[in-house]
């Protein structure tokens, strides 16, 4: 039997009941200039990168957002690779959670696993794909060494009436039909993830609100808050450099961020769920 993750959330019985609110539509409208001004501005983060440690040489799988293809995440990969990681796409097509989709990335996992000798992979999921990543986690433990999540809403609630871009999209229809566990349950009351997991989120998002992008307070969790769109969340300089730092850290000797000292001002203190502040702040 899974066990669920009791330390999820202290108030797990008090859990926020509000619905959460789509981003404000001014957010949305400014998505594609700030995505495109991040990805130039990530032209710079390579001499940055060279100032973090080089990675061991483990295997990563990149998934990417809604109705994005392998294509997107092109720019991320080439600098993780250019970092020390063999690095990989998917192969699934456009991510459009339709059935299937859930044993196609798993097969992908394992078939990297195997390809580098069993040795764990690191995932990077980004919005639609991090969701993904979570529940490859649940399924396939000693698989995943990690998860790095990008703007990924897993604690977005169908059944409260949770909204945000995708779900607009999407439909309930859609929603309901997506293989990432069971969506009337509340994240506390999923089966527990057992490996460290990373959730980058911005209070700017565009696409999704960032509380349903926030993991509570735990052993090998942590929250790193950057200011940036959801549409360029991958090649924003800020994620980019955690994303690498993150990677970059030994099994077993697992800790959290810490921002360079010249850096520091990229990175607000992070917030983390908890009950009281779903209820009082987060979804207001």
């Amino acid at each position: 039997m899974q066990r669920i993750d009791k330390d999820r959330d202290s108030a797990s019985s008090a859990a926020p009941r509000r619905a959460v609110k789509s981003p404000h539509p001014s957010l949305l409208a400014l998505e594609p200039m700030r995505a495109s001004m991040e990805l130039l501005a990530s032209v710079g983060v390579g001499p940055l990168l060279r100032y973090l440690p080089r990675g061991d040489g483990h295997p990563v799988l990149v998934l990417t957002a809604f109705g994005a293809s392998d294509a997107s995440t092109r720019p991320l990969r080439r600098r993780l690779r250019s970092s020390g990681y063999f690095v990989y796409g998917s192969k699934t097509g456009r991510m459009t959670g339709e059935t299937g989709t859930l044993d196609r990335i798993a097969a992908r996992l394992l078939e990297i696993r195997a390809k580098h000798d069993g040795a764990p992979v690191s995932i990077i999921g980004w919005s639609l794909g991090g969701m993904y990543a979570r529940e490859l986690a649940r399924s396939h433990r000693a698989s995943v060494r990690q998860l790095i999540l990008l703007g990924a809403p897993f604690r977005f609630r169908a059944h409260l009436g949770d909204r945000s871009l995708l779900s607009s999209l999407l439909g309930p229809a859609k929603i309901a039909k997506l293989e990432l566990g069971d969506l009337r349950l509340d994240e506390h009351q999923r089966p527990a993830i057992d490996v460290p997991v990373t959730c980058i989120y911005s209070r700017t998002d565009g696409i999704v609100s960032w509380p349903a992008c926030a993991e509570s307070q735990g052993p090998r969790r942590e929250n790193i808050e950057i200011t940036g769109s959801h549409l360029g969340m991958t090649n924003n300089p800020a994620a980019v450099i955690a994303i690498v730092d993150r990677l970059a850290q030994p099994v077993g000797h697992w800790k959290k961020f810490a921002s360079p000292p010249a850096i520091s001002w990229l990175y607000p203190a992070p917030r983390y769920w908890t009950a009281a502040f779903g209820d009082n702040e987060a979804l207001n």
